[in-house]
């Protein structure tokens, strides 16, 4: 049917709590516009030499911010305070980051530790899912073509300089779902048949409105650009 979303998964056990919470997601793709974003609040708050001491930087850096699990509390109140900047420079990012967010300032306070992952690239369709040849380290992909095979020979992951077989990290199974008998796959098919419906109309809706707010965030960071340019001159 589709990819599978590039998402940080994860969860805070508190310690009012005395079970791990639900994994929960957080789904922000690394692209150009986040990796600007980043370093955009990197500069902005003056986080360079504290990001170097807590996390291994990657280019993307996005990549590097999820390989050591559960966070430190220094490393969630570093973390709190650079996405707290890129959520302030965009409506959409503000949106997917409140909640871990709040995770994050919990976990930064000592309130229990805050395990975190991001999930290896793949795809479903047909009932077969498929994991694309990944860095096992950070989950960054292959930078081999998809649906070609892939090298056992080990290579360098060019995002976080880790060595991998490319082809160890490969898989493609069938999804097993029991549907039962008699009207019951019908029915199945048909809340599939409506759910895929309904998520092309948010996916559409939600393209609409997030280009006219990207154009909007990236105009707002060259103008903080230029202020940052402006006091160094």
């Amino acid at each position: 049917m589709a990819d599978t979303g590039i998402c940080v998964v994860w969860s805070l056990q508190t310690e009012a709590a005395d079970h791990e919470e639900q994994p929960r997601f957080l789904c922000l793709f690394p692209d150009q516009d986040l990796e600007e974003a980043l370093w955009d609040a990197i500069e902005e708050q003056n986080l360079q030499a504290a990001l170097q001491a807590e996390f291994p930087i990657t280019r993307p850096l996005w990549y590097g911010l999820w390989i050591d699990s559960p966070l430190s509390q220094r490393q969630s109140a570093v973390l709190y305070m650079l996405l707290s900047d890129v959520a302030r420079q965009s409506i959409l990012y503000r949106r997917e980051l409140r909640p871990f967010l709040a995770a994050l300032r919990q976990a930064s306070k000592g309130q229990g530790p805050l395990n975190v992952r991001l999930s290896a690239p793949g795809h479903t369709d047909f009932g077969i899912s498929t994991k694309f040849a990944h860095c096992p380290r950070c989950k960054a992909e292959a930078p081999f073509p998809r649906w070609q095979g892939y090298p056992s020979d080990p290579i360098i992951c060019p995002v976080c300089k880790y060595e991998y077989s490319p082809a160890a990290t490969y898989a493609s199974r069938e999804d097993k779902m029991d549907s039962g008998e008699g009207e019951k796959p019908k029915r199945w098919q048909q809340g599939i048949i409506f759910f895929c419906l309904l998520i092309g109309w948010i996916i559409i809706r939600d393209l609409c409105i997030n280009q006219s707010l990207d154009a909007i965030a990236r105009s707002r960071r060259r103008r903080r650009r230029a202020k940052r340019e402006k006091r160094r001159g």
